[in-house]
């Protein structure tokens, strides 16, 4: 069932591509002051103002908007309680959100614990989670998982693990935060994806775990996970070579990273061209790639914020690329 919301999910992302919709205002008076806004993995939308909190629109039949209903919204409405300092972060059917305190808080679907407060009830409203206190500095959901990045440089995660994608050497589901296995220091920033997670490191390098059906772990792994034996790892493995990296994001089955040099490199599922090497072959498993072409880039800050026993494909580097320097 839980791998099955996945491919649904893909499902719905391409019949979305295929329709082209246009940009629209979020209603007939515009949101202003909007300091960060965030999609969510499946039919929601959130946005934090300068002024008025956190607001959310799209779909609600689990709460994931935050306004204490469970009534889908066509224009923004605003998230019980919480700062207006606060980032936030939508899952598939849930959302989190990071105070400038570094306290955090989730609400909306929980049948997996991806809400973290130790219980599986849904949340309509802003909950606190379990036994994490108040330093975090940074914050990433996923489909049906949730992590946070320490001030201390560590990881921590929660929510559906059937795949391995929080990282503790289980494929147990944990309502309450869990200590990523080898990362306690060590990890600058924080990506999840459908059903795995990455994490970029101190030293420039990333390091993956969860499902890798795609290959979007970057890595060749032994274990398998979840109803179909998925290809997976339960525990962080390093991507192969990648080193010199500054930022990470991960999609539904891909993963892509950024380096000093301002190559954006993309492994994983590539059935819609996602890895933007000029090629759309479907990858269900590690399969070798030609190597990357050169490409010569000038990069700047990105963001708001500084802060089965094959031959693994090596991370694809996207052709013309360049990304100016502010």
């Amino acid at each position: 069932m839980r791998t099955t919301l996945l491919l649904f999910f893909l499902l719905v992302l391409a019949v979305a591509t295929a329709l082209v919709p246009q940009p629209t205002a979020t209603s007939a008076n515009p949101l202003t002051d909007v300091s960060a806004v965030a999609a969510g993995g499946s039919s929601h939308t959130c946005a934090v103002t300068a002024t008025d909190g956190v607001k959310c629109w799209g779909l609600n039949k689990d709460g994931q908007l935050g306004d204490g209903t469970t009534i889908s919204r066509r224009t923004p409405t605003d998230v019980s309680g919480l700062e207006i300092d606060s980032i936030v972060a939508p899952g598939g059917f849930h959302t989190c959100a990071l105070s400038a305190a570094g306290a955090v808080r989730c609400w909306g679907n929980n049948f997996v614990g991806q809400v973290g407060d130790g219980t599986n009830t849904g949340r309509s409203i802003p909950v606190d989670v379990s036994e994490l206190g108040s330093q975090i500095a940074a914050i990433a959901a996923g489909f049906n998982h949730t992590c946070v990045l320490t001030d201390a440089g560590g990881v921590k995660c929660w929510g559906q693990n059937i795949l391995g994608q929080l990282g503790d050497g289980t494929m147990t589901d944990r309502n309450a935060p869990v200590d990523v296995v080898g990362l306690s220091s060590g990890v600058a920033a924080i990506a999840t994806g459908g059903g795995h997670t990455c994490v970029l490191t101190t030293t420039g390098g990333v390091k993956c775990w969860g499902d890798n059906i795609f290959g979007e772990l970057g890595a060749a792994t032994t274990e398998r996970c979840g109803p179909v034996n998925n290809p997976c790892s339960t525990t962080p493995v390093d991507v192969v070579g990648l080193t010199d990296v500054t930022a990470v994001a991960a999609g539904v089955g891909h993963t892509c990273a950024l380096t000093t040099e301002g190559s954006v490199m993309c492994w994983g599922y590539n059935t819609y061209g996602q890895l933007g090497d000029g090629s759309t072959p479907r990858y269900h498993h590690p399969t070798p790639r030609p190597p990357p072409r050169p490409l010569r880039t000038s990069v700047g800050p990105v963001g708001p914020h500084p802060h089965r026993g094959l031959t693994l494909p090596p991370p694809v580097l996207w052709p013309g690329l360049v990304v100016n320097r502010a």
